[in-house]
């Protein structure tokens, strides 16, 4: 099947999400990122298509249906819970029998995902999906029918923060008919009573903070923020265009101990700090001294910039100071 072309600025609807949205930025042919309402989410192109789907269609003529029907559609206000990442099968019934389960992985957390998941029966791979699911939003994997569950199936599933950052987790979980019928749990985002795991995930931050305790990284870092961050006096006159150096270099004398994500972190609160105090200080123009590099601190950087709603516009122009190694912000 040919693929669709797709261009910036067009209007779209997301299958998986059932949701329309509006494309900001396409990465390849693969990947997008698009626009719901003020966020903007990646989302994989197979899972995009420029017309409303049947299900979708259906939505309005649902309207009076009655309650238990509406409990199957996507709440209008989300509970954010924090409660962790799930997979959870929903059974569907025919004729007052479970028919089949519906698979969901659902993710509670702040965080887009990265993930890959496995289904397997008598040791093959029935199954395979690997994707990027949003913070405080579900995806529906696939169905399986209810014999399925006589072929020894059982569940790999690999998640991690897309930032690598905070967190990561497994799950392989054999599931077995005489213990998957206990009980049901009302599941978190999609407010529906499935069989559910949870994904146990470990933290990333404990390798940072025993770091902490070694080498006294947080003390340093804070003596360096205090030594570069001037003073505001209330009857000074600020200057319109401020500028703010993100190198590592300027910004600690420890970043030889640090490892790139760290140092990554270092940056971000920075600019968010210098952001924050310009903002406060009605500052018409900015720049943030990012360097060329690889690119990864100016495309978090942008990515940032884009939630807040005093900054007017902002953009990686050749500079003659900075060339193309700074970001100019303009304030509203």
């Amino acid at each position: 099947m040919k693929k669709e072309k797709f261009s910036i600025g067009e209007k779209v609807f997301l299958v998986h999400l059932q949701e329309e949205a509006v494309i900001n930025r396409i990465i390849n042919d693969e990947l997008m990122y698009v626009g719901v309402g003020e966020m903007e989410i990646p989302v994989f192109t197979s899972d995009v298509s420029r017309e409303v789907t049947e299900s979708k269609m259906e939505r309005p003529d649902q309207g009076n249906s009655s309650l238990p029907q509406e409990k199957n559609l996507p709440s209008e206000k989300i509970e954010k819970t924090n409660k962790g990442i799930f997979l959870s099968l929903e059974p569907v019934k025919s004729g007052g029998e479970i028919s089949s389960f519906n698979i969901f992985l659902i993710n509670d957390t702040a965080f887009p995902i990265d993930f890959n998941y496995y289904f397997f029966t008598h040791d093959q791979i029935h199954f395979a999906l690997k994707k990027l699911l949003v913070p405080y939003n579900y995806l529906m994997l696939h169905s399986i029918e209810y014999d399925l569950l006589n072929e020894t199936p059982a569940v790999q599933l690999e998640v991690r923060d897309v930032m690598n950052q905070n967190f990561r987790g497994k799950m392989d979980q054999k599931i077995k008919p005489q213990n998957f019928f206990n009980k049901l749990f009302l599941t978190p985002i999609i407010q529906k009573e499935t069989y559910q795991y949870k994904v146990q995930t470990q933290s990333l931050q404990p390798k940072k903070e025993e770091r902490k305790e070694q080498v006294g990284f947080d003390a340093e870092v804070l003596k360096q923020m205090m030594m570069d961050t001037p003073v505001i006096k209330d009857n000074e006159t600020e200057s319109a265009d401020i500028e703010t150096d993100l190198h590592i270099e300027a910004l600690t004398m420890d970043h030889g101990t640090m490892d790139a994500s760290e140092m990554l972190h270092v940056q971000l609160t920075r600019f968010q700090q210098a952001l924050d105090r310009a903002i406060a200080r009605n500052a018409g123009r900015l720049y943030m001294i990012h360097g060329v590099g690889s690119g990864k601190l100016k495309n978090e950087i942008h990515k940032m910039l884009k939630s807040y709603k005093e900054v007017r516009s902002f953009n990686n122009d050749y500079h003659p100071r900075y060339g193309y190694g700074a970001t100019e912000i303009i304030l509203k």
